[in-house]
């Protein structure tokens, strides 16, 4: 029978046993103990997980176990099974590390101490440094990083999870600490959604718009790795399911002030997104009915008037021109939208 432990360290990981066992030595070497930490594979091929399981034994420690899941359930299912297992096992904190990520030695026991000083916060965040494909710190992504998620001179204290997520993804759900209690009293995540994205949008829309708060402390508790194979780095607006399913979280909500207005902005780019999808596909009535909704979110955006421009008076053309947008650089382009057209969330 496994102990209780105060902290559940999940980690999902998937066909990547060298970054996992990275992440693994860093949790075992963390100074604050009383956790638990389960290595749960989504469906990786066989010498793989195998290679994974024998780690996981050969380290010989009680508090460490692996669990290899019956199909890929991308990260809703991943997410779901440990907010599971946090739960009856009775943990007071949960934090889901990615396989490709570390936390530094402190960063449990940071975490633990600000949350028990700070009662009615709901989570605990911090700073990372971003380290290359093979685990050297990088200042320039650091530095890169800090500008995209606007934390660049943030100083320790309170931030309003709803707001600093909505303008700038400011928190990654890797390494985020969570209080099971704040996570249980949200509902954690939108029942009807799964896959791999939005969930990590789900997690902090939903703990925001209940007025959640976080800690921030900026020191570099986490290590973030950046390469090729990162979830951050997938084309997901090439994804139609991913467009679809983060439409239908933000259309349902309704916020006030800025972070209405970053909902409308975030509406209207996910719809244009999807009106270029139906046109490349030949459906143009389709194509202008999304377009039609993309204005109604967001009618002051430039790019959207020109796709309804494209798709109300030239069809075929922008028929060609959506099929070369996302089979010759969609990641690319998605990258020049202005700042204030951007979807909220992961750390690109």
């Amino acid at each position: 029978m496994i102990r209780m432990a105060r902290a559940l360290i999940g980690i999902p990981t998937f066909n990547r046993p060298h970054f996992v066992i990275s992440a693994l030595r860093s949790v075992v070497a963390q100074t604050f103990t009383d956790w638990r930490a389960i290595v749960s594979d989504n469906a990786s091929a066989s010498p793989t997980r195998d290679a994974i399981r024998e780690f996981v034994a050969e380290l010989g420690d009680p508090r460490v176990t692996f669990h290899q899941q019956e199909s890929n359930l991308g990260e809703y299912g991943q997410g779901r099974y440990f907010f599971r297992q946090a739960q009856d096992d009775g943990c007071e904190y949960l934090t889901i590390l990615h396989d490709d990520d570390a936390m530094e030695p402190s960063f449990l026991e940071s975490a633990v101490e600000a949350l028990e000083k700070q009662p009615g916060m709901a989570l605990f965040a911090c700073n990372p440094y971003i380290m290359t494909a093979d685990g050297v710190r990088s200042d320039d992504l650091t530095d890169g990083f800090d500008r995209r998620s606007r934390r660049t001179g943030v100083r320790e204290g309170v931030i309003d999870v709803l707001s600093t997520h909505m303008a700038c993804g400011f928190t990654p759900i890797s390494g985020a600490f969570f209080r099971v209690s704040a996570l249980r009293d949200s509902g954690f995540v939108d029942e009807d959604l799964y896959g791999c994205v939005p969930f990590e949008n789900n997690i902090f829309v939903r703990l925001g718009e209940r007025g959640a708060k976080a800690w921030f402390d900026p020191r570099r508790l986490l290590r973030f790795r950046s390469h090729s194979q990162q979830m951050q780095k997938t084309d997901y607006l090439n994804n139609e399911d991913y467009v679809r399913l983060s439409i239908r979280l933000f259309e349902r909500r309704r916020f006030e002030g800025g972070n209405e207005r970053r909902r409308r902005q975030v509406l209207g780019r996910l719809y244009r997104i999807e009106a270029l999808h139906k046109a490349r596909a030949g459906e143009t009535a389709e194509a202008r009915r999304r377009v039609a909704s993309a204005i109604r979110a967001n009618p002051t955006s430039v790019s959207t008037w020109l796709v309804a421009a494209a798709v109300y008076g030239a069809p075929i053309l922008a028929r060609g021109a959506a099929r070369a947008w996302f089979d010759d650089g969609a990641s690319t382009a998605s990258r020049r939208q202005p700042p204030d057209d951007d979807s909220p969330g992961r750390r690109v």
